[in-house]
C-alpha cells in the first residue's frame, strides 16, 4: 500500500465539512493565493490567505429533497448554517459555501461577509439568478487578495 492510498483513505475518512475545509485551501493554492488551514485554532474563520490576511469561512452542505411545507413538496435546496454555535459573529471576509449534492461537479458559492442572517437556503433556482455571479468565482478572493496586499 502506497503513501497516495493512505492519504486517500485518510482524507475520505474526515467528515465532508473538515474535506471542504481542505479542498478549498487547495482552490485557493491553484487559483494563486497562498493560504493556511486555521480551522482548528478556535478562530471565527477556517481560512487565511498569508500574505493579505484575508478571513475565509468554509460551510458546506448536502442536497435536501422531498421536504414538505404546508403540504406541498418543496424543490431541492440546501441549507447553511451561517451561524458558529447559535450565534451571528460575522468576523470573516468570505464566505466560501461548498454545495454537495449526489452527481453535481463541484460547486463552490463564493459570498462576501457580513451576510446577517443566520440560515442560509440555497436552490437551484437561486443558483441560476440570485448567485449565477458568485457560483465558482474564485476571482473574487483573488481579486481582494491582490488587493489588499497593494494597500499595506
Amino acid at each position: 500500500m502506497g503513501k497516495t492510498t493512505k492519504n486517500r483513505r485518510w482524507f475520505k475518512a474526515l467528515p465532508f465539512w473538515r474535506r471542504a475545509e481542505r479542498t478549498v485551501a487547495q482552490q485557493l493554492r491553484l487559483h494563486g493565493v497562498p493560504c493556511r488551514l486555521v480551522a482548528r485554532e478556535n478562530r471565527g474563520w477556517d481560512v487565511e490567505t498569508t500574505k493579505a490576511r484575508l478571513r475565509i469561512e468554509v460551510k458546506a452542505a448536502r442536497l435536501l429533497r422531498h421536504r414538505k411545507k404546508n403540504h406541498l413538496t418543496r424543490s431541492p435546496f440546501w441549507a447553511v448554517s451561517i451561524a458558529r454555535q447559535h450565534r451571528l459573529r460575522e468576523d470573516c471576509d468570505f464566505y466560501v459555501i461548498r454545495l454537495l449534492g449526489d452527481d453535481l461537479k463541484k460547486i463552490y458559492l463564493i459570498l462576501l461577509a457580513p451576510l446577517r442572517t443566520k440560515m442560509l437556503q440555497v436552490t437551484f433556482l437561486q443558483l441560476l439568478t440570485k448567485h449565477k455571479g458568485n457560483v465558482n468565482n474564485w476571482g473574487l478572493i483573488v481579486e481582494a487578495d491582490k488587493n489588499k496586499k497593494g494597500k499595506q
